[in-house]
């Protein structure tokens, strides 16, 4: 008969493998490790008593540590997954690195996807890597893909996958790289799947691979940890970026000041980190003498650089928040005229203010201005990833103007970061984390969004 553990043992082994693994505690990470005790229980190896005695004492790598991760580590992933986000990193990304170095004549190109999960993102970088590179080019090309769940490693490195994970691949593409086995699944051609190499790796305690990478893409982990394992993950992710290479997140995980000194690049479905080549000092005699500024060359010399990889500032410690306070006032009174006016005069002080774009928002959705709504939604996005209120302001916005495939990503995005444990409410936003959960779903099932209205309705 098994063993029964008592339930103040059952709730430390589950307060310690979250801690131990990083994850943010929440109600669906409670669940996950309850899932995950009763595995270790129904292995039958070690007794209820001696569990954490024995986790505390081993590594990741151990077949108990393994039962655990494979309860708690989510492994939603596919080809192509989210393809406008795959083609703006090809766009901005992989072919300008291409591009570069090949006049430069290094042919040589170091790609990491980390959380890797069953391989399908590794694969997906090869086959654009293998569609940007003319036929017999002779390049050193070195794609890792890692995972903390040695049983996604093993079915990545099977290369075998149900048609469920081909959906966002083009027929050709499919045609060419996947043979049919039958029972609904396909084998990757060996051509792309000797392409890649997979390792285990936790990224919450141990470096990534030995050598600076050209192209790291991580997406989808990051919200799930720990403040501070998120920043010591983001530490070592920034560490591994070489001099002209990229870090790519998820948009809800993309923080400006999180992945310093890599700069920000804001593209339609994406933000990307540069980590960008400071130019060669020219020889003193090639430095032209200072001319003085005229009307024609003045301008010319204070040109800024591109806004659009332009570092932000860094807010001064919420010094908005008074002003918020008196524009919620405003709004309470019904002069959503005047408010809009203060919340955009406070914003051009300010314009990394998260209550400050959040307010704006809610009071152009109010007004019915949904494309000025989107705007300050995506600012509050931009300033704090993590919002899931900011992420379904967006959604709201995007379904209201019909882009409802960018919608329903966002909507993605509010479910996974509540259901990593990601705060709800605020002081000007009264929803519950239940409440905007079941909005986002009902939005995602094409409901209606009336349940959780984004408006300053929903404001406190």
């Amino acid at each position: 008969m098994p063993e029964v553990i008592p339930a103040g043992t059952r709730r430390q082994l589950r307060d310690y493998a979250i801690e131990r693994l990083g994850f943010a505690p929440s109600p669906a990470q409670d669940q996950r490790a309850d899932r995950a005790v009763e595995q270790l229980l129904a292995a039958g190896e070690t007794a209820a008593s001696d569990m954490l005695a024995v986790l505390s004492a081993q590594r990741f790598e151990t077949p108990a540590w393994q039962r655990v991760i494979a309860a708690l580590v989510v492994g939603e992933t596919h080809f192509f997954r989210q393809a406008a986000w795959f083609s703006q990193l090809e766009e901005h990304a992989l072919k300008p690195l291409i591009e570069t170095r090949r006049r430069s004549g290094t042919r040589r190109l170091r790609l990491w996807s980390a959380a890797c999960a069953t391989g399908e993102e590794a694969y997906t970088l090869a086959l654009i890597v293998r569609r940007l590179l003319a036929p017999g080019d002779d390049w050193d090309i070195r794609i890792i893909g890692t995972d903390i769940n040695a049983g996604f490693l093993t079915d990545a490195r099977r290369a075998e996958y149900r048609e469920w994970s081909l959906r966002e691949i083009e027929p050709a593409v499919r045609a060419r790289h996947f043979r049919a086995l039958g029972a609904g699944r396909f084998a990757l051609a060996p051509a792309i799947r000797d392409m890649v190499s997979f390792r285990l790796l936790d990224l919450g305690e141990a470096a990534p691979p030995g050598e600076e990478m050209d192209l790291i893409v991580c997406r989808n982990m990051l919200m799930y940890l720990t403040p501070e394992r998120q920043a010591a993950v983001a530490r070592r992710l920034v560490a591994a970026v070489a001099p002209g290479g990229w870090l790519a997140v998820a948009p809800a995980e993309a923080s400006a000041e999180g992945f310093r000194p890599l700069v920000p690049l804001n593209v339609p479905s994406a933000i990307f980190f540069h980590h960008a080549v400071a130019p060669a000092a020219p020889s003193p005699a090639a430095v032209p003498r200072e001319r003085p500024a005229t009307a024609k060359n003045a301008a010319t010399r204070t040109r800024p650089r591109s806004p659009s990889v332009a570092r932000p500032r860094k807010p001064a410690a919420d010094a908005t928040a008074d002003g918020v306070d008196r524009i919620r006032a405003l709004v309470d009174r019904g002069d959503l005229a005047a408010a809009r006016s203060q919340c955009e005069t406070l914003l051009a002080g300010d314009s990394l203010s998260y209550a400050g774009n959040m307010l704006l928002a809610l009071i152009c959705d109010e007004q019915d201005d949904v494309r000025a709504a989107l705007a300050a939604a995506k600012h509050a996005a931009y300033v704090e990833p993590r919002s899931a209120p900011a992420h379904f302001l967006c959604g709201a916005a995007l379904a209201r103007l019909g882009r409802m495939v960018e919608s329903q990503r966002k909507m993605e995005i509010v479910v996974q970061l509540l259901d990593a444990g990601a705060p709800a409410a605020s002081r000007f936003w009264d929803v519950s984390a239940g409440r905007l959960r079941q909005a986002a779903v009902d939005a995602l099932a094409g409901a209606q969004l009336a349940n959780v209205r984004s408006s300053v309705g929903a404001a406190r």
